[in-house]
Parts: C-alpha cells; structure tokens; sequence
C-alpha cells in the first residue's frame, strides 16, 4: 500500500515564523497483497462500477435530494453513499479524491437531464478547496492541486476535454436545449454555470494568466449557431415557411356535375398538367422569377429573433 498525506505547517504562536507544509509519503507492504491495487485505484474502481451499474438498472443518473453545506459529498443513496464512504475512511481515501472521481463519472454523461447542476456545484466545491483553504498557509493553490493524490495532468485533461463539448453542444443549442422545455433550458443555464466554475478553475487553481472567460465562451457559441440557423432557414425557406405559418389546405367537397362538364373538367386538368410540366420548376433561393422569397426569410428571421429573445436570452443572461 502506498499513499501520500500533505500536513500544513502551523504556528505555535504568533512570533513563530513557520509557513510552508509537509507532504508524506508512506509506503507499507502487507504481507498477501504484494500485487493488490493501490487503494486510490481501488477506490475509483469501486466509485466507477457503482455509478455506471446504478445507470443501468434505472436508466438515468439517480440524483440524491441531500441538502446543507455538506450535500456536495453526497454522491449516492443511502446504501451506495454507505459502501464507498467505508472503504474511504478505512484506507484513507480523502474526501477531495471523492468529489473528484464523482465529476470524472458525471463527465461521461453531462447531456442528461439535472446533470450540469450537479457538476457545476461540485466544481465550484473543488475550486473552493484548493483555491481557499481553511488553515492560514502560504501554499498556492496550484501546489495544494499538484499535491492530490487524482492527479493534476488527469484532472486538467478531463476539463479540457469537457469544456470542448461543452463549446461543440452550445454551438448548437437549439437543438440541445429546445425552447420548448423548461427542463433543458433550466440545463442550458447549469451548462453555462459550468463553464464559469472551469473558468474559475483555471484561473484560481492552475493560476493560468489569461485563461478563455465564461462569457465569451458563451458569446462566440452563440454566434456560431447564429449563423447556422440563418444558413439553414436561407437554403429551406419555402419548406420551413410552409411548414410553420402556411395551414394545411381543405380537401375539396365533391359536387354533382353533369357528364359534359365533367368531360370539359377532365381535359382542362390534363392542360394544366402539361402547362405545369413544361414550366420551369421554381427557384428556391431568392430571384426575380420568386419575389416573395424575401418576405417569407424575413418572417422566419423574425420568429427565431423573438426565441431567442423570449426563451433564450434571460436564461443565457
């Protein structure tokens, strides 16, 4: 078994000139488990296959309802919470290591639903840990950060990794977050909460000089879906305008008509018929042959400007 324990240095009184802290490492052999596992990589296993089997048996990521201060390192129900905080106090597995082997399992499934909530808490938690810690020390965030035992490269990897789909899924948030339904764009705002804490992360923890901000982030995401809406509705006006604001026609009531007219009717449509094949077909896209084309983009443009007005600006605000 080996481990690493960081102790920060106090002082015995107010002259003292002590500052700095002491890292640990321990090292111990038991006799039987020469070729066991680490308990961190123990722990992460046991957290791994509890999250994912619970996902299975419900399909969805069950979302426990603790609340108080201390509701962040709740992770389970009551039995799974039981499990893995037994084996983390029996082998020494700190609390830190926890929440941050719960984000890296959330990571993998960010796009359901309540999902952004919780991990955007538990960041802000993270950052909170090692960029304000409780006792007076001179250690930098970013040293306290280096020293835990989940790994700095693997954490920032992981970050990384999520703050790029992140940016990929708000570059298409029409689609992602419908207006339509409250419940993912109450998403769409813990998504945007979400990058804030990264942002935070990596401006406080990893003490980079000028990391990307949250908002413009945001503003360039939006932008980018922007001009694929406008591309989209510009290259299929006819059908969208149709679809949208044109009601679907009345079938015509049959009338009682004389053979005559009847055989005069029959003719008069195979003309039409003719006329209509040897006519060329429409233009879709705006031209002097379709000059209503202009008219109907407008009203479509219109009806996506009041969206995002209605639906989408106060939650992205």
């Amino acid at each position: 078994m080996s481990g690493s324990v960081q102790s920060d240095l106090q002082k015995r009184t107010d002259k003292s000139a002590v500052s700095g802290a002491i890292r640990l490492q321990i090292s111990v052999e038991i006799k039987g488990e020469e070729k066991v596992a680490p308990y961190h990589v123990q722990y992460t296993c046991l957290h791994e296959n509890i999250f994912h089997h619970l996902i299975d048996v419900s399909g969805a990521v069950k979302l426990p309802s603790a609340r108080g201060d201390e509701a962040w390192k709740v992770y389970f129900d009551e039995v799974e919470q039981e499990v893995v905080d037994e084996f983390a106090m029996r082998y020494g597995i700190e609390p830190i290591y926890q929440a941050m082997t719960h984000f890296a399992c959330l990571s993998s499934k960010y796009m359901l639903p309540s999902v952004p909530a919780v991990m955007s808490t538990l960041l802000a938690n993270i950052n909170a840990f090692f960029a304000h810690p409780t006792s007076a020390t001179s250690v930098s965030a970013s040293d306290r950060f280096a020293a835990s035992n989940f790994g700095r490269e693997r954490f920032i990897r992981l970050l990384d990794q999520l703050h790029n789909s992140l940016r990929i899924d708000l570059s298409t948030y029409r689609n992602n977050f419908p207006a339509s339904s409250k419940s993912r764009l109450s998403d769409l705002k813990s998504t945007v909460d979400l990058l804030t804490s990264i942002a935070f992360f990596r401006m406080k923890v990893q003490e980079l000089q000028a990391p990307p901000r949250a908002a413009h982030v945001v503003r360039d995401c939006v932008k980018a879906c922007l001009n694929s809406t406008y591309e989209y509705i510009f290259n299929n006006c006819q059908e969208l305008y149709s679809r949208q604001f044109q009601p679907a026609s009345e079938p015509e009531k049959p009338n009682e008509k004389k053979e005559g007219e009847e055989e005069g009717e029959e003719e008069g449509k195979e003309e039409k018929a003719k006329e209509e094949e040897s006519a060329p077909a429409e233009e879709a896209g705006p031209s002097i042959h379709n000059l209503d084309f202009w008219p109907k983009l407008i009203t479509l443009i219109v009806s996506i400007i009041e969206e995002d007005k209605h639906a989408y600006t106060p939650v992205i605000n």
